[in-house]
């Protein structure tokens, strides 16, 4: 019977849920499951991380024994709350606005003390902690607990989604100096052609801010120039920064290139950011004029002729880029 509890927990510690470990054993929910790589099964309360081993009291016949295991014996470390953990990360991926905020505080507050044992699984909440405490308003929060992620291996997209809370939320509160820094590191630790625009994005809005327009120019078309495979709304800031930044140097023509660009890949034009609503209202106003090309109506919108420059086109300016970003790095 008890060879026959231990299968069943087993097979619902894998397969996240189909029978609760609470309905196996002892009915105290807040304990923690631990399926080393042999397969057995050990349940009881978490005593701490020491030594780089997991310490678990676990009851025993007269008292509790405490086991301890290095991460490499560690197959399932299931923690209490575990399911619920599950629910609202998905509840995240169904819709990223739900608020399950409460959810992942409890989960951070259960595991940050196993932080370097944790695999990938159960780090997410962790993650989607931080990346909650800045949606909701809380950058410096987020910053913290951003920091202290750093501090442990991650895979690459996981250290993408923590340099961008840490980086973002550094820019929201206000912190701008130092998120240019930030930035500009991140910047020139990662290739030209990689995956992510996070740096450039964050300096890209920096420069739209100081209303430096050749230089919100030349970074937010860094990545559009190098083809970047990076997250749709990112890439969306880019191309809006390079289309606002011509706006305001009224080169209308290379606005109108860079926005039908936008269309053509399936780009939708970023719409929570304030940076642009400038550059929203004249494109809005300049394709609602039916009687003459968006060209010359984002001419009559601007404050003054547009500055043509025919030699300069699109091509143009990501062959000098990548020239110049070339000779940068040799």
């Amino acid at each position: 019977m008890k060879h026959l509890a231990t299968t069943i927990l087993a097979l619902a510690t894998l397969s996240c849920g189909m029978v609760r470990a609470d309905e196996v054993f002892a009915p105290l929910e807040w304990q923690a499951t631990i399926v080393t790589q042999s397969g057995r099964v050990y349940r009881g309360w978490l005593d701490g991380y020491r030594n780089q081993r997991v310490r678990l009291r676990v009851p025993a016949d007269e008292g509790e024994a405490i086991y301890q295991f290095s991460v490499d014996e560690i197959r399932t470390l299931v923690f209490p709350g575990a399911q619920e953990a599950e629910e609202a990360l998905a509840a995240l991926e169904t819709d990223p606005s739900v608020n399950v905020i409460d959810v992942l505080e409890k989960a951070w507050s259960g595991r940050i003390a196993y932080l370097a044992a944790l695999d990938r699984p159960n780090r997410a909440p962790l993650l989607a902690y931080a990346e909650a405490l800045l949606q909701d308003g809380h950058p410096l929060e987020a910053i913290a607990r951003g920091r202290r992620l750093k501090g442990i291996a991650l895979d690459p997209d996981e250290r993408e989604r923590v340099d961008a809370v840490v980086i973002i939320g550094h820019e929201r509160a206000g912190l701008l100096e130092e998120a240019s820094v930030l930035a500009e590191t991140w910047c020139r630790e990662h290739e030209a052609s990689g995956s992510s625009v996070l740096g450039w994005v964050v300096l890209a809005r920096q420069a739209l801010r100081q209303e430096e327009w050749e230089e919100a120019l030349w970074l937010a078309l860094h990545p559009v120039a190098f083809g970047h495979d990076a997250t749709v709304s990112r890439l969306g800031i880019c191309y809006g920064a390079a289309v606002a930044a011509n706006l305001h140097l009224e080169k209308a023509e290379q606005a109108v290139v860079l926005f039908n660009e936008m269309q053509e890949r399936g780009i939708p034009w970023p719409d929570r950011e304030p940076l642009l609503d400038r550059a929203s209202a004249i494109l809005a106003e300049a394709m609602a004029d039916e009687t003459q090309p968006i060209e010359e109506s984002l001419a009559d919108e601007m404050s003054g002729p547009p500055i043509p420059d025919p030699r300069l086109t699109l091509e143009a300016v990501r062959r000098l880029l990548a020239r110049t970003f070339q000779e940068a790095r040799m």
